[in-house]
């Protein structure tokens, strides 16, 4: 099967010279490339051609191109960043999920730098050695993606043994909105306690009766009140007057003394 100018065109994108969008144009254009007749490459090209803007149109404007591998090596010369295969690897490797950082963020870093990775193969590798290479740096980036994920999230995607970079990143996502949920209702039921608590003592809502600080004082103005009345404003005379007259003999039934000291009991 083979694709007309016309959709070829739709999936054709803008370069503006811009190094991030460089492979997306690069990758868009080889497919467009396969799909058409070989009749129709040359009208493509020029087609490919002029998708190129701004600052990359600057460069090309003066240059002439034979064939899109021409003008794909010079626009991976020029834009492409000079960074080895190891440095790359390197940058893979210590992507970690930052304190705060949501999973689709930190998942859109550890695939940029596995495209980037992939990207940065040698062109002249034969296809067996490229899916060779292609596969390692999968199994690669699904291992330091669930590894730099917090602790948390990293036991739980581990547990679920995803296969590929896509489901751990789906695991991922859906235990971090569950934990969002959760956190959610904690919330609502903390502030809907907060609401449904009513203290009985002062009548307002939000504490309860021994919780209430109108409670507590009232505690500690009867404590000083008490304090102040043991302050016994009576002599001693009276003190044991007193205490004498608070003596009940429980044998003869009469006060002043106790049924240790009753004369009648002893009579």
């Amino acid at each position: 099967m083979s694709l007309s100018l016309e959709l070829a065109e739709k999936m054709l994108v803008r370069f503006d010279g811009t190094k991030s969008k460089l492979y997306d144009f690069i990758d868009n254009a080889e497919s467009a490339i396969k799909l058409v007749k070989p009749d129709c490459k040359n009208i493509l090209f020029a087609i490919i051609l002029s998708k190129i803007t701004d600052n990359a149109k600057v460069l090309i404007r003066n240059r002439d191109f034979e064939n899109w591998n021409e003008l794909k090596t010079y626009l991976i010369e020029i834009y492409s960043e000079k960074r080895s295969l190891s440095q790359r690897q390197l940058e893979l490797t210590s992507c970690k999920q930052n304190i705060g950082e949501s999973v689709i963020s930190y998942s859109n870093k550890v695939e940029n730098c596995y495209i980037q990775l992939i990207n940065s193969l040698d062109m002249d590798l034969a296809k067996e050695a490229r899916e060779a290479c292609v596969h390692l740096l999968k199994s690669q980036t699904l291992n330091v993606f669930i590894t730099g994920l917090n602790r948390e999230l990293g036991i739980l995607v581990k547990s679920q043994n995803p296969d590929s970079l896509e489901k751990a990143i789906s695991i991922a996502l859906n235990e971090e909105r569950e934990q969002k949920s959760k956190i959610e209702i904690s919330k609502y039921q903390s502030v809907n306690n907060s609401t449904t608590r009513h203290c009985f003592n002062c009548n307002k809502p939000g504490h309860t009766t021994i919780n209430c600080r109108f409670n507590r004082n009232q505690r500690q103005n009867s404590f000083s009140h008490q304090n102040s009345f043991n302050k016994n404003p009576f002599s001693n005379s009276q003190i044991r007057h007193l205490s004498h007259n608070q003596k009940f003999c429980r044998y003869c039934k009469k006060s002043g003394h106790l049924i240790e000291e009753c004369r009648k009991r002893e009579y």
